[in-house]
Order: structure tokens, then C-alpha cells, then sequence
């Protein structure tokens, strides 16, 4: 009986999350020879929402658009399949988990990033219908799948691989969740600890570090926010946002004599961020390169910030009075050094270094709590050993 391992993924998140997980894909790749990238919507192939440097990244993979249940279900015949899910635990995605009941598969989950995942607690505008649609989404829909799961309604997850020791601790040392655990009422059955896939790539490649850049991991306060769809910015104030963060870039470009580069999602719109950085370079799906050969990285809390802390790189965590949305999870949880995009005068390059130090002496719990878990086994290969042992019993 043939194997095969499908990736099940919203296709509208396919970039994002091949280029978090590329280099663990490409691991599994080059053992198993196939693998498939299937859409767990039905609805019409849609090629666009995969941008052109995916697509070539994509080419050593398969790719399915299923545009019915039967056409999904159909993949599954005679074949022995693990799937490793990427589906949202929210209610629009209900329909794919009742539909993967139907089907003779092993599950399993790569959560090997070692993110911190965010709050909303401190957003200023939470009363509205995205704010409870979160909420809905986040909170209560997981615990309907673990529910679900327990009725049979829905299949478990048969193995989650996790890169975070405190999520480890918090399972143990809690009564309730490990009584949960250890009696099989969560979705996922078995939680294997494992290093995450930057401890992973960093120790296996020899990559050659440089101080050129300061690069800025930007963030479009007008961007389309999923907790409140319908707000937009007024003119006036994106205005002040980019005014302060221009000069504050250029400041920092100034003191420390190394040219600025700006770093943008995916999802962003390549040529309208240029306008709004007219002095700088913006570029997308160079992130971890630029970080690599930069002295200093800045960012309004995003978690490729990540690179720069295995890298022992210097980072400013930027605040900008402008943006109702403020993300300080990374600085919050690594106690580094907070800077507001408006005081960009008082700038000095003693008081910089100062702060980069401090910070510096942080970093080594989130690396040991998050991607260094003690093992000296590369998580990838832990990963493929459990692979194989599913496909055994199969």
C-alpha cells in the first residue's frame, strides 16, 4: 500500500507558513521524497493567493485543490496517509475536521517555531464583533474540538511535536490539565518534546554572520487587522506614524554608519510600503537573510524578532503612539529595552549600547525554554522517527 504525507492548510496562509516552516518541510522532503500541500477549502483553484516566490520554492511538492468532499476523501483510498495539520481550530473550519473523521489517517501537529503567542488584553479598542469573533475563535472553539474529539465526532491528533518547555511544565504541574492529558481527553494524544527548527538549522548549517544592516521588521498599522476589519487609519495619522519612523530609522542609520533595510510580510504590498520608507530599501521573503547579516534589528513585535535572539543580534522593540493595535509580547516576555518612534532625537549611540547589553542578558532562558530543550537529537529526525513508527501501525 502506498505511503503518503499531505500538508492540510488554508491555502490563503500557504506563504506565511511555508516560509516558517521551509526548512523542516524540505527535511521531510528529501526523506520521504513526496509531499503533498493540499487546500482545505473547496471552493475555485485560485493559483494567486500563492505569490511567485512560493510557487518556485513549491516546485519539488505537490499541490492539491480539492473542489469537493469526495474529491478529498478520494485521496485518502488504499493509500496510507499521515497528515499533518495546519487547520485553524475555528468554527468556519469545523466542516473539514468533521470530514477528516471519514477518512483512515494518523495526525500530526509541528508546533517547532518556539513563538510566543500574543495577547489582546492590551488593545485599546476590544468592544466591537471582530474583538468576539476572536474570542470565539481562540478560546471557546478549541475547547469544543478537544470536546468533539472525545465523542468521536471529530479524530484526535495522534502526536503534537512542540518546541516549548514552559507549555510542557504548565501541563505537569497543573492537576487539571494533566489529568486531562494523561486520561486522553485533549484533541492531541501524545506531546513529544523536540528543539525547535531554528535550534535545528542554526546547529546544522555553518552560516556566516555579518554586522552590514540594521534591519527593520515593519508593520502596516492600515493593514487589514483581523481583530477589526472595518477600521481604517485616518490619513493624518499614518501620516505621523511613517513621519516618526522615518526619522527614527535614519537616526539609527546616522549613529551607527550602517544602511537601513526594511523587511515586510508577505502579505503586504510591496509597492506601497516603498512609498512610505522613500529613503530606505523594502523588501519581502528576506527576512532571516537580512537579520543574519545585521547589527541591529528593529520591530514593533514581530515574532521573526525570534532570528535575532538565537543570533545574539542587538534589538530595539519600537512603540508608536499612532497604532491602536501594540504587539509587545517578545519585549514584554524578554524584558528588552522599549522605544517610542517619536523621541528619535534623543538618540545616543553610549545610551543604544547600554540598552543592547542589558537586552543581550535575556535572551538565554527564551532559547533554553523555547528551542534548546536538552535533547541532542535534531528535532526533524525526531520527527521522522515517529512518522515511521505511525506508517508501521497504519
Amino acid at each position: 500500500m502506498k505511503k503518503q504525507i499531505f500538508v492540510i492548510i488554508d491555502f490563503e496562509n500557504i506563504n506565511t507558513n511555508f516560509i516558517t516552516n521551509e526548512y523542516t518541510y524540505n527535511k521531510l522532503l528529501d526523506y520521504y521524497k513526496e509531499i503533498t500541500f493540499v487546500n482545505c477549502q473547496f471552493n475555485k483553484k485560485n493559483q494567486s493567493l500563492i505569490s511567485p516566490e512560493i510557487k518556485k520554492k513549491l516546485r519539488r511538492y505537490k499541490i492539491k485543490w480539492p473542489s469537493s468532499e469526495r474529491e478529498f476523501i478520494n485521496y485518502f483510498n488504499n493509500k496510507k496517509t499521515i497528515i499533518i495539520n495546519v487547520i485553524p481550530k475555528h468554527f468556519n473550519y469545523l466542516k473539514i475536521y468533521f470530514l477528516l473523521n471519514k477518512v483512515k489517517a494518523k495526525q500530526i501537529i509541528i508546533s517547532n517555531v518556539g513563538q510566543i503567542q500574543g495577547t489582546w488584553s492590551n488593545l485599546k479598542d476590544k468592544y466591537n464583533l471582530s474583538y468576539l469573533l476572536i474570542i470565539m475563535n481562540n478560546k471557546l472553539c478549541p475547547l469544543l474540538i478537544s470536546f468533539l474529539s472525545f465523542l468521536n465526532l471529530i479524530p484526535k491528533i495522534d502526536i503534537r511535536f512542540l518546541s516549548n518547555k514552559s507549555l510542557l511544565e504548565s501541563i505537569k504541574n497543573s492537576m487539571i490539565k494533566n489529568f486531562c492529558y494523561t486520561n486522553n481527553l485533549f484533541h492531541t494524544k501524545k506531546i513529544i518534546p523536540i528543539n525547535s527548527k531554528f535550534s535545528d538549522e542554526y546547529n546544522e548549517k555553518k552560516i556566516k554572520l555579518s554586522q552590514k544592516y540594521i534591519t527593520h521588521l515593519d508593520i502596516d498599522i492600515n493593514y487589514k487587522h483581523k481583530i477589526d476589519t472595518s477600521r481604517k487609519y485616518k490619513k493624518e495619522i499614518i501620516t505621523k506614524h511613517y513621519y516618526h519612523l522615518n526619522n527614527f530609522l535614519y537616526n539609527l542609520q546616522k549613529i551607527f554608519k550602517k544602511k537601513v533595510i526594511i523587511s515586510i510580510h508577505p502579505k503586504y504590498d510591496l509597492k506601497l510600503t516603498q512609498k512610505k520608507f522613500k529613503k530606505f530599501k523594502v523588501v519581502k521573503y528576506k527576512t532571516r537573510k537580512l537579520i543574519q547579516n545585521s547589527f541591529l534589528v528593529t520591530d514593533f513585535g514581530s515574532s521573526s524578532i525570534i532570528d535575532a535572539v538565537i543570533l545574539n543580534k542587538n534589538i530595539i522593540s519600537l512603540i508608536s503612539p499612532f497604532n491602536d493595535y501594540p504587539n509587545n509580547v517578545y519585549s514584554k516576555s524578554l524584558k528588552l529595552c522599549e522605544y517610542d518612534i517619536e523621541n528619535y532625537k534623543n538618540l545616543t549611540k553610549k545610551k543604544l549600547l547600554q540598552n543592547f547589553k542589558k537586552n543581550k542578558k535575556n535572551y538565554s532562558y527564551f532559547i533554553k525554554s523555547r528551542h534548546n530543550l536538552g535533547k541532542n537529537n535534531y528535532g526533524y529526525k525526531e520527527i521522522i522517527f515517529q512518522i515511521d513508527k505511525l506508517f508501521s501501525i497504519i
